[in-house]
């Protein structure tokens, strides 16, 4: 027995039709198959029984939200912070110097969208002295609230390196 997927009540929704292909290939015993065993939902997403295992399919976000800067130089420190200000799709900096043997707090950075905030996540770390400049690029995992980077002297310049 053949059918389509037209199917009616709790066994398959109207989205499964949707994903078929346009010119609606018929599967076989599909309107006596529950659409748990199917793995698809109303909306097209796996069914997986249990929010947990769902959950380990979608990627966390990688983003840093502030960055507290340490200066372990000899040396005052100038250093920028760039944010991403994805909703004017723009990007922010903010500028400060900072004594040998300081540190200081870029604050996250609210962007307001109407009826809810969002944060601007930090792009990249400069720091400039009688070395020169040096960039970091912040590498994460998951949301990180403060990544501390610390300002040492190395061999041709500056080290910017990070912790979290």
């Amino acid at each position: 027995m053949q059918g389509t997927a037209r199917a009616q009540g709790p066994w398959v929704s109207s989205a499964c039709s949707e994903m078929m292909t346009p010119r609606r290939a018929p599967l076989k015993y599909i309107d006596r198959v529950p659409a748990v065993h199917l793995g698809i939902r109303s909306r097209g997403l796996p069914q997986t029984g249990n929010s947990e295992a769902f959950a380990r399919m979608v990627p966390p976000p990688k983003r840093v939200d502030a960055v507290e800067v340490h200066n372990d130089t000899k040396h005052s420190l100038k250093f920028k912070v760039t944010y991403d200000n994805h909703k004017d799709q723009t990007e922010m900096t903010e500028e400060c110097v900072v004594q040998p043997g300081q540190k200081q707090l870029f604050q996250e950075k609210e962007l307001d969208m109407g009826s809810w905030k969002a944060v601007a996540p930090v792009l990249r770390v400069e720091a400039e002295g009688p070395g020169g400049p040096h960039l970091l690029t912040p590498t994460v995992s998951g949301i990180v609230k403060v990544l501390s980077v610390a300002a040492a002297e190395a061999a041709g310049g500056l080290q910017l390196t990070q912790k979290h």
